[in-house]
C-alpha cells in the first residue's frame, strides 16, 4: 500500500516537473543556491579539517582542555567529547559526520555513536542566531531572550544527551574500541598515516558527502512542488516546507510572513508561528534526516532510532517554548 502511494506521488511529481517547469526550476534553484552559498562555504572546510584531524588521531589533543569537565560530567572518552564539541559548534551535519567517522575507524563503538548523533547533530549556532531567528521575527534580542533561545536550541539536546549517555553507561553495552562496525567502508589501521594521505582522504570523503547533501537539498525542495501547485493556504504550505527542508522553507517565508496568530494560555498569548518555527528548527526537517542517514548508513547505525530522538527533542522544545512565551521570557 505504501509503495503504491509513493508511486502515485512520484508519478504526479514527474508530471508536474514537465507541466510546471518554471515553478520546479525555482524550487530546485532554491535548494542548489542554499547549498552553494550557505552550506559549502560554512560546512565543507570543517568537514575536511575534522576528517584530517581524526585521520591523524589529533582529536584527543584537541579535546584536552574540555576533557576534565565533560569526562566527569558525562563519563565520556576523548573521542566522544570531540563529537559533541564539533557537533554543537559547527552544527548539522558535523555531529553525524564525526560520529560516523570515528565509528568507522573503530575509535568509538556503535552504541556510543548512535547515542551521540541523536543529540549533537543540531542546527549550527551561527545559522540559528544570524539568519534563522531574524527570518521568523526575532529581530531584537535581550540577554534573557538570547539565553532562553540558546537553551531551547542547544540546552535541551544536551540534557537529552546527558540522560542518554548515562543510560548507555548504566547498561554497560559498550563494544571494545577495536571492533569495527558492520558496513563501515574502511577498517582501523595501526600503521601511521601521512599528512598527505589524511588530506587526500579527507577531501575525497568530504567532497562526496557534500555532493550528496546537495542532492538531498534539491530533492526535498522540489518535493514541495505539488503542495504549492494545488494547495490553497500558502502560509500553511510554507510552514510545512520548513519541516520538509528547513533552509528552503525559511527562504520561502521571506516572500510573505504569515499574519501574527496567537492562542491564549491562561492570561498569556502564545505566538503560533514563532513557536512552530522554533520547534521545526529543533527538529531539523526531513531533508536533514535524509542527509544524516548518509552517514548513519555508512557506519551501520539506525536511522529510525535517530528519527525518534529528533522527534523527542522537538516535542520537548515545543513545550519549553510555550512555557517561555507564556511566562514572558520570550516576546516579539
Amino acid at each position: 500500500m505504501l509503495n503504491r502511494i509513493f508511486l502515485v506521488f512520484f508519478v504526479l511529481l514527474s508530471a508536474l516537473l514537465l507541466v510546471s517547469s518554471a515553478n520546479a526550476f525555482i524550487l530546485a534553484e532554491l535548494g542548489l543556491n542554499l547549498w552553494l552559498e550557505r552550506m559549502i562555504p560554512t560546512l565543507l572546510p570543517f568537514m575536511i579539517l575534522s576528517s584530517v584531524m581524526t585521520g591523524l588521531d589529533l582529536q584527543k589533543a584537541f579535546c584536552y582542555p574540555f576533557q576534565k569537565v565533560l569526562r566527569h560530567l558525562f563519563s565520556l572518552s576523548e573521542n566522544e567529547i570531540y563529537c559533541i564539541i564539533i557537533g554543537f559548534l559547527c552544527g548539522f551535519p558535523m555531529g553525524a559526520f564525526c560520529s560516523a567517522e570515528l565509528c568507522c575507524s573503530g575509535k568509538i563503538t556503535k552504541s556510543s555513536a548512535q547515542t551521540l548523533v541523536a543529540f549533537c547533530n543540531n542546527i549550527g549556532p551561527i545559522y540559528f542566531f544570524n539568519f534563522a531567528l531574524g527570518m521568523i521575527g526575532f529581530h531584537t534580542l535581550t540577554p534573557g531572550m538570547y539565553f532562553c533561545l540558546f537553551f531551547g536550541m542547544y540546552g535541551i539536546p544536551l540534557l537529552y544527551g546527558g540522560f542518554s549517555m548515562y543510560h548507555l553507561h548504566c547498561k554497560k553495552h559498550k563494544q571494545t574500541p577495536s571492533v569495527v562496525s558492520p558496513g563501515c567502508p574502511r577498517k582501523q589501521s595501526h600503521e601511521p598515516v601521512t599528512l598527505f594521505e589524511a588530506v587526500d582522504h579527507a577531501i575525497s570523503r568530504s567532497g562526496t558527502s557534500a555532493l550528496r547533501l546537495c542532492g538531498y537539498m534539491v530533492l526535498f525542495n522540489v518535493l514541495m512542488l505539488p503542495f504549492y501547485q494545488f494547495g490553497k493556504n500558502q502560509d500553511l504550505i510554507r510552514v510545512l516546507h520548513c519541516f520538509m527542508e528547513i533552509s528552503g522553507g525559511l527562504q520561502m517565508m521571506q516572500k510573505c510572513l504569515p499574519a501574527k496568530i496567537c492562542f491564549r494560555l491562561g492570561h498569556s498569548l502564545i505566538p503560533v508561528f514563532q513557536t512552530v518555527m522554533l520547534t521545526a528548527l529543533s527538529f531539523g526537517g526531513l531533508s536533514c534526516i535524509g542527509q544524516t542517514s548518509v552517514f548513519l548508513q555508512e557506519a551501520g547505525l539506525s536511522v529510525s532510532s535517530y528519527v525518534k530522538s529528533r522527534i523527542y527533542i522537538a516535542i520537548l522544545a515545543f513545550f519549553y517554548y510555550v512555557f517561555c512565551f507564556s511566562f514572558g521570557f520570550l516576546s516579539l
